[in-house]
């Protein structure tokens, strides 16, 4: 007994005591919108089975007292009403949500407070048929208020026990062997409650907990993507990847591949075989057939054409890449722009070179070059 009642009571209450009892704001809001949620039907239900135990007492309990139990429960569930619609139009951030959370728990008392009064105001002491109808009507309460605030287990603790324990309470005070038997069954009916909606409250909690967690992965992860994919469009060479087929397709490239060729979507592009922006494809087939002997990366240099059938030179580095089944699936790699490369040994090639200067003037350098300085783009 001193074990369940430090888990299920004592443990509940020093989280009250705690400044901030749930250190992730995130699945406090989750938990406050949770109750608010189940509030209205809660209120509904309350308001119909006061009207019917009322009626139902009337011939057996002074009306006065009827009537008092009743406006008490009625104010008590249209100030909760009103909570509710505070609760539905605000904005509930990490600076608020205590407030809220505070309001709940303050009305959650008074609500089972109410119920918690019901027994000395309707107990019909010579009549056990309405007795039964009383302590049947806030065991019912007591176990819907259970499931309706398990979200935060706190607000469970303090409802059930001003619940029933005035009605355990005074079943002990009626003295007869009925009532004590009958009281007796009551505290293990709450016993049964609190442990079953503390459970409830983990696994709501641990829930809540894993969701956000893939909350927060799925935003890192769209975060590095977004950063991934920002690297590779900015990048000043093209990166694609093409089919191993015979008639090669392009199934992706950034955005310095369509400049490059001169293309203004990647749809555009994926339509033309990759061997039509050869030259000569026959150089591009053998390119492809080297790919599929060799284990590392091949570096070349190609003629190629954009899409005006203008022709410039590229520089080609590609490597094969295997699919699931350890069979090459594609082909991977970067192209760069290297026509002003190839213009500059062009030139040295003839014995001169333009040099271009500030304000557009140029001058003719005429230089001796040696075959050797020419090959490596001196």
């Amino acid at each position: 007994m001193s074990q369940f009642l430090s888990n299920v009571i004592v443990d509940p209450l020093k989280m009250i005591m705690k400044s901030n009892p749930v250190p992730d704001k995130q699945i406090q809001i989750e938990q406050i919108k949770q109750l608010f949620q189940r509030l209205p039907l809660s209120l509904i239900i309350t308001f119909l089975v006061a009207l019917i135990i009322s009626f139902v007492q009337t011939e057996l309990i002074i009306p006065t007292n009827i009537y008092i139990w009743l406006v008490i429960t009625i104010l008590i569930t249209s100030f909760r009403f009103i909570q509710w619609l505070l609760f539905k139009r605000a904005t509930i951030t990490d600076s608020n949500i205590q407030k809220w959370s505070n309001l709940f728990l303050i009305c959650t008392i008074c609500a089972g407070s109410a119920w918690g009064i019901t027994p000395f105001i309707l107990f019909p002491e010579n009549n056990i048929q309405h007795q039964f109808y009383l302590i049947l009507v806030i065991g019912g309460i007591s176990a819907a208020g259970m499931t309706s605030l398990s979200s935060r287990y706190i607000n469970v603790i303090f409802f059930l026990l001003l619940a029933l324990i005035p009605l355990i309470t005074k079943l002990v005070f009626v003295g007869t062997v009925d009532a004590l038997i009958t009281g007796f069954f009551l505290l293990m009916y709450l016993a049964g409650l609190m442990i079953l909606s503390k459970r409830t409250y983990n696994m709501i909690h641990e829930s809540l907990i894993l969701k956000h967690e893939n909350i927060s992965k799925d935003a890192q992860l769209y975060a590095t993507e977004e950063r991934y994919h920002s690297l590779v469009e900015n990048l000043p060479i093209g990166i694609y990847r093409v089919s191993s087929g015979k008639e090669s397709q392009i199934e992706m490239a950034n955005s310095t591949i369509l400049r490059i060729f001169g293309y203004e979507n990647l749809d555009e592009l994926k339509k033309i075989p990759v061997s039509k922006f050869f030259v000569d494809p026959e150089k591009y087939n053998a390119f492809t057939k080297d790919l599929l002997n060799a284990d590392k990366a091949i570096v070349k240099e190609f003629k190629v054409r954009k899409k005006n059938e203008e022709e410039f030179w590229c520089l080609i580095t590609s490597k094969t890449e295997k699919g699931p089944h350890g069979k090459i699936d594609h082909f991977d790699g970067i192209v760069e722009d290297i026509t002003l490369r190839h213009t500059i040994i062009r030139n040295f090639e003839n014995k001169r070179f333009i040099i271009p200067f500030p304000r557009r003037k140029y001058y003719q350098v005429q230089h001796q070059v040696t075959p050797q300085i020419a090959q490596h783009g001196y």
